[in-house]
């Protein structure tokens, strides 16, 4: 992670993906949230098939993330855009990247006295495109095999 100066979206600790889905599912294009920029698009998309509609609804992002299931949606594709963690305690307020605040399996560097409050995310530039694949037993309600997240930003030199 370190230090860096593209633009951020800032994902608050109770973030519900499905309501932020619903709105800017009935917003004007040219008004949508900016998770719905081409390089944001899955972190939405994974949201909407982690589990059922209650699952969604009161489950967040970052939930997902301090419970650190190998099988988590959303890790991925924060992963992919290079997120951050936000802990907060006491003691102050620490940034860790989420490669490295998931150690394993049901693992993270969350200290007993910190809570998550907040994933921040470099917003992608405008052309970048990215996508979201999960396979599973069945279409809906089902807890991944497999998934992979991915982010395309194009050469700004014009090669590719």
């Amino acid at each position: 992670s370190g230090t860096r100066t593209a633009p951020t979206v800032v994902l608050r600790g109770a973030w519900d993906a499905r309501t932020t889905l619903q709105r800017d599912a009935a917003a004007e294009a040219d008004a949508r949230d900016a998770l719905w920029d081409s390089g944001l698009r899955p972190l939405p998309a994974a949201a909407l098939q982690i589990g059922g509609v209650q699952v969604q609804t009161a489950g967040t992002v970052c939930g997902n993330v301090c419970n650190a299931s190998p099988a988590a949606d959303g890790t991925p594709n924060l992963l992919v855009l290079d997120a951050d963690v936000e802990l907060s305690s006491r003691a102050g307020t620490r940034r860790i990247g989420v490669a490295e605040f998931v150690t394993g399996s049901r693992m993270t560097q969350r200290r007993p006295d910190e809570l998550v409050t907040a994933l921040v995310v470099r917003k992608p530039p405008a052309d970048a495109r990215s996508c979201f694949l999960k396979l599973g037993a069945r279409a809906y309600l089902v807890i991944s095999i497999v998934m992979v997240a991915g982010l395309v930003v194009p050469a700004r030199d014009g090669t590719g």
